[in-house]
């Protein structure tokens, strides 16, 4: 799609032709307002068929009413403001209209700008040729939608600004309102000269019927925007000294396009004034274009997202099948293993069983055989006793007694005794119970708890029968 525009640029000396592209603006030709003139301009509109055009029509006078509209909406709105148009532009077909910013001391309503172009003779010689030569016209803009593209961002969020700029055709004043042009007149200089002090009597003018008007107020402080050279705006400055102005300067020397031309390039304007069925056809073909980029772009993203999900599906059937060989390889590999293992002497429940039994029988005879050596020494003092079975166990748990006289650094593994054996006759004739003094011997020896029974006599030679039980605590080595 071409980015350059053709700016046609409309005043009483003829049509000139601009190209803008991109920020450059070059001069195009020429046509003066004759029937030669215009038959050319044909001609080139048929070679410039495929550039979109925006006309400025500077020549022409511009109508500005502000009115508060009650408050309504919908279709009443909408049909109050196309009566209010159609009465306040005259039967002019260049007419827009424009929403502004509420004022400060009106709190009702809303308050709309009806702008339109008189002396429409000058227009339509070059829009025959347009209709005829069904050129693509974006729209028709006047010197007052495009001049606020001059001022500088902090100036157009000024609440009111005065806009003085100097054309071929004369003075173009403009007041602007939060950006948007409110009022517009042209003000006559001489051809020859200085034009500084016409300008300076066109501004006090300007600001005198602002005033009358109720657009600015009295005390305020107008801010004006002088587009010319620097010396003139010196001149100016020294001229206005003592007025309620602000000054600011627009330099309007720095290149050949003019000022105004600038603006029409850069600017988008807020409204254009081109009758409907000069941009009828327009429209209708940019609908369809934008129509067609759009379906374009739906088509081209619906083929985008098939083929994503398509690939994601591809991707995840991939690696779907990656992790199935993985799983199965890893199957292969465990079943080798079991098969290469060794076969166990019974099943796992008694192969758990014996090492666990393997395991107290180990604890058990790793223990320390201090307190075997010292119940061997009580039975070795009373010969009349004789030991037939001795029974132990490993306990982790002693008394506090027991934990009381252990030696320090004593193991707390413990170890209970089950001593069995029977009394000799040769002890009853030598006329003593060593049964008696047993159990003492044995807690003087270490043992925590001692408990003595006596059973019947397991044989003949013997008296009676007994089973000692004694716990003794971990190692006192």
């Amino acid at each position: 799609m071409s980015r350059t525009r053709a700016i046609l640029h409309v005043t009483p000396a003829g049509l000139a032709v601009w190209y803008a592209r991109r920020g450059l603006i070059l001069t195009g030709p020429g046509f003066p307002p004759t029937p030669a003139g215009e038959a050319d301009f044909c001609a080139w509109l048929r070679e410039a068929a495929h550039l979109p055009l925006r006309l400025l029509a500077d020549g022409g006078d511009e109508n500005f009413d502000i009115e508060t509209l009650p408050r309504m909406a919908g279709k009443d709105r909408k049909a109050f403001i196309q009566r209010r148009q159609a009465q306040l532009a005259q039967g002019s077909p260049f007419s827009a209209c424009l929403a502004l910013p509420p004022a400060a001391d009106e709190s009702q309503g809303s308050r709309v700008l009806f702008l339109s172009l008189t002396r429409t003779d000058l227009l339509e010689p070059w829009l025959d040729c347009l209709r005829h030569a069904d050129a693509k016209l974006q729209d028709l803009v006047s010197p007052a939608l495009v001049a606020p593209a001059l001022l500088p961002k902090p100036l157009r969020r000024s609440r009111h600004v005065l806009l003085c700029l100097r054309t071929a055709e004369g003075l173009q004043l403009s007041l602007l309102q939060s950006g948007k042009a409110v009022f517009a007149r042209r003000g006559s200089i001489p051809r020859e000269g200085s034009w500084v002090e016409n300008a300076v009597n066109e501004v006090r003018r300007s600001r005198q019927y602002f005033l009358g008007q109720r657009l600015i107020r009295r005390d305020e402080t107008l801010p004006l925007a002088l587009c010319c050279g620097r010396d003139d705006f010196e001149l100016m400055r020294v001229q206005l000294t003592g007025e309620p102005l602000a000054l600011h300067w627009i330099d309007a020397v720095g290149t050949d396009v003019p000022p105004l031309l600038r603006a029409a390039a850069d600017a988008r304007p807020p409204a254009q004034l081109a009758p409907h069925a000069a941009r009828r056809r327009y429209t209708q073909r940019q609908h369809l274009r934008r129509l067609a980029w759009g379906a374009g772009l739906l088509a081209a993203g619906l083929l985008l997202c098939a083929g994503g999900l398509l690939l994601a599906r591809r991707e995840r059937i991939a690696d779907i099948q990656t992790l199935q060989r993985a799983s199965a390889l890893r199957t292969q590999e465990l079943a080798r293993l079991r098969a290469e293992l060794p076969a166990l002497p019974g099943s796992l429940a008694e192969v758990e069983g014996r090492l666990d039994e393997f395991a107290r029988l180990r604890a058990q005879a790793a223990l320390s055989p201090h307190a075997l050596l010292q119940a061997g020494s009580v039975f070795a003092e009373n010969p009349g006793l004789r030991l037939t079975q001795i029974e132990w166990t490993a306990v982790d748990a002693v008394s506090d007694a027991a934990s009381s006289t252990r030696a320090p650094g004593a193991s707390g593994r413990g170890l209970h005794l089950v001593l069995k054996g029977d009394v000799r006759a040769v002890a009853a004739r030598e006329g003593t119970d060593p049964l008696i003094g047993l159990p003492e011997a044995m807690r003087l020896r270490g043992a925590a708890r001692t408990t003595l029974r006596r059973t019947p006599p397991p044989s003949p030679e013997a008296i009676a029968g007994f089973a000692l039980e004694a716990d003794f605590p971990g190692d006192t080595r």
